[in-house]
């Protein structure tokens, strides 16, 4: 070797070896940094060092490329420093994983190449130059992503920057509805003994640091009032103000169910392609401070076959750091997943208390046998409670007799809890009552409540024209359901919440394992939400919206168990998959994975095909096209075999779906225009209709407005002759975007208007948003900037409504315009409508978001703007121009 060579080359082996002991220092105080990806590079990097040092041919481009790797990992541990693991999202660890994947992989060729024979070494010379050359740039593309363009700040910032900003009329990511919200059940009426627990729960809460609070005990301790005593407390009313939630557990058997209950109640619609799991946390990470209760969550977390699963939920709940975790559950140990703070583990109340809630109860006063009674009860606030309710109509001293000859018989049968026996014992004095003796319809009806997860909700709701009640039209066999549920709640049994009736968990356990439903009631109860959907499947219903968690377990308990299925219940789980999936509701997949295979078992013939049609949307909608296209192309290859004309346009239809989802125009076409002529024959004018406004959309995409009106106009005419009112709204909201792109404004507002009216007749808030920010480039382009301003503001009301960040961006970068062009007053508003829009592209990695935002060429005074924005601007900028998007 030469000497200036052999100078460089011991050069190059003492600067690696400063950054391998640069690199020794930073692993071995990352742990601290609570990111396992990060250490795990870092010691990957000290390897690739190792490795090179090794090396004989191209040494120094070996040299060069641990070089590269040992700094960009140094940059990222800088980057990351103060940093907590909840402030790194899902997608930018999984970018840190992958970076870290890939330099393993990097590590392993550079021990190949070492290894070889000095002949093989120079066979490949050329070869593994190129190869490291390659890593190489794979390396500095990663270091000017993550640091120079910083990538890492962005992800980390994108939340607290939403937060901060201060949009116009200070609209802002925490402004969700309240009026889709699930309200938390009332504070209970009486609630005695826990006031100690109260305080201390609530200054643990509102501490300075983020507190998961976990509250422990046997059926029966009041877990459920305590939660509910806490949530309702002034000061945390007014410290969470209206993100307070309230999500029941029971009927939660599986990670996807218990998801599905909070997005329910959070009112978050699940967005397409994305899995539920991503849209909660999506949900939490934009909100402010919140705090969500998830009651009775022994459930999902016992009671599953994937408890790993439920962990990982309450992991990802957990590391959200504005979010605070109440969980009551029965038992005394903490669930897995979370740090908790000192679990609140609920022992009885005391005797003062106990008279308290028998005061309350009964108005009468205490005497020497209540006393006795009480501690019989062992002061369990639940037996408590019951029995004191039924000293409203016998004596105490009866009471007290009939007590111990139920413990009597109940230690005879030698069950081992003595708290939970007190609670069981109340319970079946309740159920033995003479109120609930009396009122033969009593038990049924008890049964029939604790068997709907949500409990019977708008009871006294007028079910048609003649008048019928909701409870009357789901009890047709039981004559005295009045009589039955007055004895119900003066007994304690039920309780009534507004006008929904539910029952609470002990008793529910209880009454589902010692008098369940008889098979006339199930039968009349499955009748009647069978009708339900039959009547309202085909748009979205609030009652069916509603029911959704009570009919999905109904319909999936019918499923599972097999025995007496019969046709209507198939039918209807198939209808009400189908109105779940359209309307984003997440308990679709849950009752169609109940379904399917049922149906697949049974051979179900043109059944099955429309099954697997629903299954291919349904992958569709989670944005698994490939598995869609497959499963599509499946069942096309078997209604074919079948001879099924419906099945074989519903395929063709869908495959253009696909296609048309990937761009595909010329392909979709194709598929839609074979699947017109099954359509017609098999008179579904509806999907022909459907046909021809993909088609003519697709046109208009194609910037061929005149061609797109045709079919549109086709379309229109077979929708309005069958009355879909989705497809009418479809069709006019095209053909007034086709008027708008030919400057036809007049005939595009009158179009879009009338779009506008159908979709608010069918709740449709996405589309109602569409059209409002089409509406509102109109007025835009004819210089009316006030009016253009107030739609768009009202269309993002309705993008966050349901959760569209994209639509939000896309307003927000219209609104700039509009505040643009209002004169120099309006750059302040600009600039922040842009850096949010910016900010929310970005999130999404929507590139062409992105491009469209840049367009807009706000002028060089941006500067002025907040420096916040400012960098944000910049980045993204770079952002932009590093991923070829040098849009004009």
């Amino acid at each position: 070797m030469a000497p200036a060579k052999l100078k460089e080359s011991k050069k190059s082996l003492v600067a690696l070896g400063h950054l391998k002991e640069a690199l020794s220092g930073v692993a071995y105080i990352a742990d601290a940094m609570n990111a396992p990806f990060v250490k795990a590079g870092l010691q990957v990097a000290i390897k690739l060092i190792d490795t090179a040092e090794c090396t004989v041919k191209n040494k120094s481009d070996c040299h060069e490329l641990a070089r590269t790797a040992a700094q960009t990992m140094l940059d990222l541990a800088e980057s990351l420093k103060g940093k907590r693991l909840e402030d790194i999202s899902a997608s930018l660890q999984l970018q840190l994983e992958n970076l870290q994947s890939k330099m393993l992989d990097i590590c392993r060729g550079m021990e190949e190449m070492t290894a070889r024979s000095s002949f093989k070494r120079f066979i490949a010379g050329k070869l593994d130059a190129d190869m490291i050359a390659s890593w190489k740039k794979y390396l500095e593309d990663a270091r000017w992503k993550f640091i120079q363009h910083g990538d890492i700040n962005i992800q980390v910032g994108v939340a607290q920057i939403n937060r901060k900003l201060d949009i116009m009329s200070g609209s802002r990511w925490d402004e969700q509805t309240n009026n889709a919200q699930r309200i938390p059940p009332p504070m209970p009426s009486i609630f005695h003994g826990r006031e100690t627990e109260v305080s201390n729960a609530v200054d643990k809460i509102l501490g300075p640091t983020q507190t998961h609070l976990a509250i422990l005990g046997s059926g029966g301790m009041g877990k459920t009032s305590l939660a509910l005593a806490i949530l309702h407390h002034p000061q945390i009313k007014h410290h969470f103000k209206d993100h307070i939630y309230f999500v029941p557990c029971d009927s939660a058997t599986s990670p996807d169910q218990l998801v599905s209950h909070i997005l329910t109640t959070l009112a978050v619609q699940k967005k397409h392609g994305q899995d539920i799991l991503t849209s909660l946390n999506a949900f939490l990470q934009a909100v402010p401070q919140l705090l969500l209760v998830l009651d009775n969550f022994e459930t999902p977390y016992y009671d599953t076959e994937n408890n790993q699963g439920i962990v990982q939920v309450l992991s990802r709940i957990t590391c959200v750091p504005q979010v605070t975790l109440v969980i009551t559950m029965r038992g005394n140990s903490t669930p897995r997943g979370a740090i908790w703070g000192d679990a609140l583990e609920l022992r009885p109340i005391s005797l003062e208390a106990s008279r308290k809630i028998f005061f309350d109860i009964t108005q009468q006063h205490q005497d020497d046998v209540l006393d006795r009674l009480l501690e019989k009860l062992d002061y369990i606030p639940l037996a408590v409670t019951l029995v004191s309710h039924l000293a409203k109509s016998e004596s105490v001293s009866h009471l007290l007799r009939q007590w111990e000859r139920q413990k009597t018989a109940m230690l005879q049968d030698d069950t081992a809890n003595e708290k939970h026996n007190n609670v069981q014992i109340s319970i079946e004095l309740s159920l033995q009552s003479k109120i609930v003796q009396q009122a033969k319809d009593a038990l049924p009806l008890l049964a029939l409540i604790s068997g709907l997860p949500d409990g019977l909700l708008a009871v006294s709701q007028i079910e048609d024209e003649d008048g019928l009640e909701k409870l009357e039209a789901m009890t047709p066999h039981m004559e005295d359901r009045d009589m039955a549920l007055k004895a119900l709640l003066k007994a304690g049994l039920v309780q009534k919440t507004g006008d929904n009736l539910t029952v609470l968990s002990p008793i529910q356990y209880y009454v589902l394992k010692q008098c369940p439903l008889g098979a006339v009631h199930r039968r009349a109860l499955e009748n009647y939400f069978i009708t339900l959907i039959q009547k309202h499947f085909h748009h979205f219903n609030d009652t069916l919206s509603r029911e959704s968690g009570n009919i999905t377990a109904l319909l999936k308990h019918a499923c599972q168990s097999k025995h007496d299925i019969y046709a209507e219940i198939l039918m209807a789980a198939y209808k009400m998959s189908w109105f779940l999936i359209n309307h984003n509701i997440p308990q679709a997949q849950l009752l169609f994975d109940s379904l399917l295979p049922l149906v697949v078992e049974m051979n179900g013939g043109v059944f099955l095909v429309e099954c697997e049609v629903l299954a291919g949307i349904t992958l569709l909608r989670q944005g698994r096209n490939t598995a869609a296209q497959k499963q599509i192309e499946q069942t096309l290859k078997r209604s074919q075999e079948l001879n099924y004309t419906s099945g074989i346009s519903q395929s063709h239809h869908c495959l253009g779906m696909i296609l048309r989802m990937q761009d595909q125009y010329a392909e979709a076409v194709a598929h839609f225009r074979l699947a017109i002529p099954g359509y017609q024959q098999s008179q579904q004018p509806d999907r022909v209709a459907a046909c021809h406004t993909a088609m003519g959309d697709m046109l208009r995409l194609e910037g061929k407005p005149a061609e797109a009106v045709i079919q549109l106009k086709e379309a229109f005419s077979l929708a309005k002759q069958v009355g879909s009112h989705d497809t009418i709204a479809e069709c006019l909201w095209s053909m007034g975007e086709c008027l708008r792109m030919q400057r036809q404004h007049t005939e595009a507002v009158q179009k879009l208007e009338e779009s506008l009216a159908y979709y608010k007749e069918t709740k449709n808030k996405p589309s109602m948003a569409q059209c409002l920010w089409s509406l509102a480039n109109i007025l835009l382009f004819e210089k009316k900037h006030i009016q253009a301003q107030a739609m768009l503001q009202e269309a993002v009301k309705l993008h966050k409504e349901v959760n569209n960040k994209g639509g939000v961006a896309e307003c927000y970068g219209s609104m700039a315009l509009v505040a643009l062009r209002m004169g120099p007053e309006g750059m302040d508003n600009a600039l922040r409508l842009v850096g949010a829009s910016m900010i929310i592209w970005h999130e999404l990695s929507d590139y062409s978001g992105i491009a469209m935002t840049f367009r807009l060429g706000l002028p060089e005074q941006a500067a002025e703007c907040a420096q916040e924005l400012q960098h944000n601007l910049q980045l993204a900028a770079d952002f932009m121009a590093y991923h070829g998007g040098h849009s004009e």
